[in-house]
């Protein structure tokens, strides 16, 4: 079968030097494999016009598509459009309907911001000839797409905004047409939490033997580890046929540290299952700081089921606001199973849920001993008919990825808890 590739190409000094991420190349790689379309090379260049030049031709002899981002601006050191020209030997040339869009533009917003059309702006309209214009709905700077060499290129600007709407409305659909001729591809992604990465790809490596359209990926996005299933074929059944297959394989392989099959994070999963019970939630935070709320909030909906959060650092937080008693935070203090068992407790009584789920510990990098070493969590579920308690121990040193840890395993514990499963293997349960 044959395969597309791709490679992606960012532009701009403020990339080389690092004053920004670029978190378009990324974006755009995710979405094309998404497609099936085999990314090859990642390219960065700054604002030289021989460099762009160069790397414009290299690319068009090894890719089939290319991404480009940045450079559409009105400033001087937006040069892709003349770079484009001169890797592909044409001139530039205006587009009147790109600059009548652009005049519009600044007729109607310009006038508000005090600022008038010039020259730098008209520089916009101009694109190399036998390119076809991407329309920018949402900015001054259109795009356009242009073959150089064997390479279809499409150039977008690098506001992410724009990007990826310019992505989303003109270029995937042209991709997608390009993909018609060729295979029939889709994608699929596994999401797992509780493993390290290494030890996934140890239990999958070879779920793909056997399978000539099947490819798969790991993708690490801390905490969580992503299985990537790409499949291709010459039908949409046959696509789904190996997705299904090797879905099967890796859910035989992970067993119950997979939360999702369709790509959904842990606060998604576990804000369904809750909407499904008709179940609502209340949260104690101490260690995590507003984590745990933070993620389930982020969803839209979780008001159906997210009622309150406390974050109580302080013990006397914990004693006003939950209801701990005095003597439980003065005999075991902050970080223990007791303390955490009450605070779970207390959120669920007040606010009157379902559920209740606490954390309490030491994140880092201080403040640790040898009884309760940095990474050390306690985590509480408080339920309608008894309360669960763990203790947990990261292994890393760094304050903000033990937060995300801990917020973490709260809410794989409420998930394994509403999914019926035994808690993670790693957790060491409390009984008093």
């Amino acid at each position: 079968m044959q395969t597309i590739h791709a490679q992606i190409l960012a532009t701009g000094d403020e990339l080389t030097t690092g004053t920004l991420v670029d978190s378009n190349s990324a974006y755009m790689a995710e979405q094309l494999e998404m497609m099936g379309v085999s990314v090859r090379r990642h390219v960065t260049v700054g604002d030289d016009m021989d460099d762009l030049v160069r790397a414009l031709k290299d690319i068009g002899e090894q890719a089939d598509v290319a991404l480009v981002t940045g450079g559409l601006g009105p400033t001087m050191d937006d040069l892709s459009a003349e770079a484009a020209a001169k890797a592909a030997g044409v001139d530039l040339e205006l587009d009147e309907e790109a600059l009548a869009w652009i005049e519009a533009l600044f007729k109607s917003v310009g006038r508000n911001l005090g600022r008038n059309l010039g020259e730098s702006n008209r520089k916009q309209a101009y694109f190399p000839q036998g390119s076809v214009r991407l329309d920018n709905p949402v900015g001054t700077a259109p795009g356009f797409s242009l073959t150089i060499g064997k390479c279809r290129f499409f150039f977008m600007p690098g506001v992410p905004r724009e990007m990826k709407r310019m992505l989303t409305d003109q270029v995937i659909p042209r991709i997608e047409e390009m993909l018609e001729d060729v295979t029939i591809s889709g994608m699929r992604t596994i999401c797992t939490y509780g493993m390290p990465e290494a030890r996934v790809g140890e239990l999958v490596e070879d779920v793909a033997d056997g399978e000539p359209g099947m490819k798969l990926g790991l993708r690490a996005s801390f905490p969580v580890i992503q299985v990537k299933i790409y499949a291709r074929a010459e039908s949409k059944m046959g696509v789904e046929r190996i997705l299904d297959d090797g879905t099967d394989k890796i859910l035989d392989r992970l067993k119950n540290n997979v939360f999702s099959v369709g790509g959904r994070n842990m606060e998604e999963v576990v804000g369904l299952m809750l909407k499904d019970e008709k179940a609502t939630l209340a949260v104690a935070e101490s260690c995590t700081g507003g984590q745990i709320a933070h993620w389930l909030t982020s969803v839209p909906g979780s008001s159906e089921y997210f009622v309150m959060s406390a974050v109580t650092y302080a013990n006397t937080a914990k004693e006003t606001m939950l209801n701990v008693s005095r003597k439980t935070l003065m005999r075991f203090g902050a970080v223990h199973e007791e303390t955490v068992k009450a605070m779970a407790e207390g959120a669920r009584q007040i606010a009157k849920t379902t559920y209740g789920i606490s954390t309490s510990g030491v994140a880092g990098p201080a403040g640790g001993n040898e009884e309760k070493p940095v990474g050390t969590v306690c985590i509480a579920l408080a339920t309608p008919d008894d309360t669960f308690v763990y203790r947990f121990h990261s292994p890393f040193g760094e304050r903000d990825r033990n937060i995300k840890i801990f917020a973490m395993n709260a809410l794989d514990v409420l998930r394994r808890h509403l999914q019926g499963l035994p808690p993670p293997s790693w957790a060491r349960e409390y009984k008093p």
